[in-house]
């Protein structure tokens, strides 16, 4: 979107009433191998099984970028890049920011840390990142748990938006290395052998593959509120455009066939705000196929169609202005069966979705193979509801515990979560997630009172935050949950990220609510 229809959106939005959509009622849960089966069917469409290549644990999962601002004049950023199932449940940090600075204009938004784009085989993750230079992106690679970074470029200028080719041999990517105009390019998956595709004096972005390897979808931007949908083959030959219409048809992504696209379709001066809605287009002819995303209220950005072509995932607004918190989703193909993928952080960004794939058969996918976060102990095993009490919480990790970026503690009913509450290890401050609204209260310090949620209190007058040993810390939470759980047994899940990008998430016993 450009920043001229961000600031006319912005002045719209002072006019009109701020209504939060109803996605959903509450955030979701979805047990893995081994655990409770839950409620089934509590909380709206589930993937169906699906197995990855190569290993015997079912089902899609889905990364994205997510930070806590994209204001791009002033304000925090934290974040990173994020792996979950399809669900949104067993997230995890796989990269966290390094240098705190965003790249934002015509053409888009590079976070620090962005745009990830899994292997064919889904065992590897391609993203941009600025990590070695604030103000320069380049295009790394990484195992899906985030070990094993490697960059592949390192040219001056922006490199940024990878996606692999289908057979995993070629990566394309925008670039303005070649006279600082962002072009479409090819390269090796080893980074060698980069080739311009594309050498106009417009701006080329967000390049697809098309199934068969055969062609590549991008957008160019013709001018401030004019961006349309191009093809070209992976040789640089056959340039085509497809679409022809007023407004911005942009951030295509192919359907299994290669005969369609879905785009973020802004063909309306001001069209659902901040983003437009997702749009089916015929590749042959640029034919529109229908709104998918007419039904939300601030509309739908940049899709992602599965492989199998069951899904496709966007990203919304929780308000009409660019800077307002962004949500994601995944629907049905057909635009049915929406559902709120919860994140951690207000901006959640750039889907893309892969296959959960476990190489050893143990029963926990790949991306959550990491003993480098260490493991959670907690002590109790009953609660009584309406009253406080201490929940002793221990994190031991490999190193030292000053290591650690955050850890969240969540509770659930089945598959319904229903809250949460994470620390901050950097500035030692609390936060509670709010299962219905799906929120996260203000942060607070110890002994600046108490942040409640329908499901609980926490009290940190009398929490404490205890340096155990070096390698342990151990958080004595005073909690007190609400009369309305008394009687549930309730699932508790920890994640704990550091700060050099790793992250364990695990279930421990259930707690009892008396």
């Amino acid at each position: 979107m450009s920043l001229k229809r961000i600031l006319a959106v912005t002045v719209i939005a002072t006019l009109v009433r701020l209504c939060i959509p109803e996605f959903s009622n509450a955030a979701c849960e979805v047990p893995l191998p081994g655990d409770p089966e839950g409620e089934e069917g509590a909380c709206g469409a589930i993937n169906p099984p699906q197995s990855g290549s190569g290993g015997g644990f079912p089902g899609k999962i889905i990364a994205w970028a997510g930070g806590y601002d994209i204001n791009p004049f002033d304000g925090s950023l934290r974040g990173g890049i994020y792996v979950a199932r399809i669900s949104g449940s067993a997230r995890r940090k796989i990269a966290t920011f390094t240098y705190l600075n965003r790249d934002f204009g015509l053409h888009g938004l590079n976070l620090p840390d962005d745009h990830p784009s899994f292997s064919p085989d889904s065992r590897r993750i391609v993203f941009a990142s600025n990590r070695a230079n604030r103000d320069d992106w380049d295009i790394y690679v990484m195992n899906v748990n985030g070990t094993g970074v490697t960059p592949l470029t390192s040219a001056p200028g922006l490199d940024t938006e990878p996606v692999f080719s289908p057979d995993g041999t070629k990566i394309a990517f925008a670039t303005e290395r070649f006279d600082g105009t962002l072009d479409i390019a090819v390269m090796n998956a080893d980074g060698s052998n980069v080739t311009r595709l594309t050498s106009s004096s417009l701006e080329d972005i967000e390049p697809a593959w098309r199934p068969d390897g055969q062609e590549i979808v991008f957008s160019r931007i013709f001018s401030l509120f004019n961006k349309e949908i191009c093809v070209i083959k992976p040789n640089g030959t056959g340039f085509r455009r497809v679409t022809f219409e007023n407004g911005e048809d942009h951030d295509a992504t192919y359907s299994p066939d290669g005969t369609r696209i879905a785009i973020t379709s802004e063909r309306k001066f001001f069209p659902s705000p901040p983003y437009g809605n997702v749009h089916i287009i015929r590749v042959s002819d640029g034919k529109d196929l229908g709104d998918l995303t007419e039904d939300l209220a601030f509309g739908a950005g940049d899709p992602f169609w599965s492989k199998d072509g069951t899904l496709i995932a966007f990203f919304t607004s929780l308000f009409p202005i660019i800077t307002g918190p962004q949500r994601l989703f995944v629907m049905s193909a057909n635009g049915a069966g929406k559902f709120h993928i919860p994140g951690e952080v207000p901006v959640n960004v750039h889907p893309a979705i892969g296959i959960a794939v476990d190489d050893d058969n143990d029963g926990t996918p790949n991306y959550l193979e990491s003993g480098k976060v260490g493991r959670a102990k907690i002590k109790r095993g009953r609660v009584h509801a309406g009253q406080t009490a201490i929940l002793r919480f221990k994190w031991k990790h490999p190193n030292a515990w000053q290591e650690l970026d955050t850890i969240s503690i969540r509770f659930s009913e089945g598959r319904q979560l229903l809250g949460a509450i994470r620390h901050i290890i950097e500035d030692e401050s609390f936060s509670v997630f709010d299962g219905e609204t799906e929120e996260y209260s203000d942060s607070m310090l110890i002994g600046e009172g108490v942040i409640e949620s329908p499901l609980l209190t926490l009290d940190l007058d009398q929490t404490r935050i205890v340096n155990v040993s070096r390698r342990t810390i151990r958080l004595d939470l005073a909690v007190r949950f609400s009369p309305e759980v008394a009687g549930k047994k309730l699932r508790v899940r920890v994640q704990a990220d550091d700060i050099n990008g790793n992250s364990q998430d695990e279930e421990k016993k259930p707690l009892m609510v008396k």
